[in-house]
């Protein structure tokens, strides 16, 4: 089975929640356009406020804690969830709602569906540097922090592709349970001094960067090479009308 999943949330009060959800559902139909899904998954903090065990673990954390809707805690946790629910062998592609899918890029996609199984887990490079963007008590906790780790690029975790297997699970799950430690992902300040370059800590990502590296997953392919960034938080495309002119860039 190939799944397609995105999520999109803040909190009751936030003057943009419609816009937030109208662009799962956005994201969502962009997915089942290019047909490359068995299955199509679209969740808001709405599925979550119903979720018993995100309800006793994290929402009110998440209530109080606006940025992210508690520091993006809720994308591991839909992900391990999600898997979860999956077989072995099948393939898992998330994406945030904030993205965009060219109706073009379907072809592309079902390239990397089938990559991924020899990959495990696609992600892309965000171009900055790991100690810029990771706090110091971060690496010394993940045992990262050595130049190989904190002088590469950090890894993004807005855009994955992961076929479910043994490893990909343990992964996914170790990379869930170490941001339900809040200091891990809050931006609270590091007791450790941190880089001289520091600008400030990625959260979730940061912890899916210090894993993958740890876990030495190959980056030899990019998920932008089939879904576009495009930190689009509405209901409405903007891509061109025919996808091309902006998603050939990748």
């Amino acid at each position: 089975m190939k799944v397609f999943l995105s999520f999109s949330g803040t909190s009751k009060d936030h003057k943009s929640r419609k816009d937030f959800h109208d662009s799962v559902t956005r994201i969502c139909n962009q997915a089942s356009n290019t047909r490359c899904f068995d299955k199509i998954i679209g969740l808001t903090d709405d599925n979550l406020r119903n979720d018993p065990v995100f309800v006793k673990e994290h929402l009110k954390w998440c209530e109080n804690n606006s940025r992210g809707f508690g520091y993006w805690i809720w994308k591991s946790y839909v992900i391990k969830k999600t898997m979860d629910s999956l077989s072995n062998g099948d393939i898992l592609l998330y994406a945030d709602s904030g993205c965009e899918i060219g109706y073009s890029r379907g072809k592309r996609i079902n390239q990397y569906l089938d990559a991924v199984k020899s990959e495990q887990i696609i992600a892309s490079d965000t171009g900055c540097i790991e100690k810029d963007w990771c706090k110091r008590d971060l690496l010394i906790k993940m045992d990262a922090d050595a130049p190989q780790i904190t002088d590469s690029n950090q890894v993004q975790a807005g855009i994955q592709c992961i076929y479910v297997t043994d490893f990909t699970r343990r992964f996914i799950d170790t990379w869930y349970e170490l941001c339900c430690t809040r200091e891990n992902i809050d931006d609270s300040s590091s007791h450790e001094q941190n880089y001289g370059t520091f600008q400030e800590h990625r959260h979730d990502q940061s912890v899916f960067s210090l894993l993958w590296k740890k876990a030495r997953i190959p980056r030899r392919l990019s998920m932008e090479g089939c879904i576009y960034a495009a930190r689009n938080r509405t209901g409405k495309s903007r891509l061109p009308s025919n996808s091309l002119a902006i998603m050939n860039i990748l």
